[in-house]
């Protein structure tokens, strides 16, 4: 019976249209390299975000990370310096650049989730309301999360579009 009425109300109810829409831009910028091959990556740069302060009347004030993480800066420089040293080696890659695009969670669950959207959905961080969505994904494969909450969020995220997820930290095997 309960089947029957969802159905009945699914069947009455249409879709806006079949655009994907950008909401906005995420509130916190990515560091990014172009490349052929692009990889991603979500680290905690800053420990914390202040200047939330919602008012569910107008859109929030954009959020404002704090508290330097010295360990997660470094990791995001390692990157950066991997990254390099693969493009500057013709060898490793003959024919190919590596990218990055790296993203500061501020060590808040909702932001690393809005960047793994973004990684997802393969958009420029331009705000477009005409744009339609990509067919397919913006990065090769992700580095996650140092924590295994917010690493087990993420996976679940980028399982149904098939990007790996690696983790530089892991607390077990």
């Amino acid at each position: 019976m309960l089947f029957l009425a969802v159905l009945s109300v699914a069947s009455l109810t249409k879709a806006e249209d079949g655009a994907c829409r950008l909401l906005g831009p995420l509130a916190t910028s990515p560091y990014f390299q172009p490349g052929d091959i692009v990889i991603g990556a979500i680290f905690s740069i800053h420990n914390s975000v202040g200047g939330v302060n919602p008012s569910f009347t107008a859109r929030p004030d954009p959020l404002v990370c704090k508290s330097l993480n010295y360990r997660e800066l470094q990791y995001a420089q390692i990157v950066a310096f991997a990254v390099d040293e693969i493009n500057t080696n013709y060898d490793i890659l003959p024919g190919f650049k590596v990218g990055y695009k790296v993203y500061d969670s501020c060590g808040s669950g909702p932001l690393a989730l809005m960047a793994a959207l973004d990684f997802t959905n393969g958009q420029d961080m331009e705000f477009s309301t005409n744009s339609s969505c990509p067919t397919q994904h913006f990065v090769s494969a992700i580095i996650g999360e140092s924590t295994s909450t917010s690493s087990l969020a993420l996976a679940s995220t980028f399982a149904p579009f098939r990007i790996p997820l690696v983790r530089h930290i892991c607390s077990s095997v």
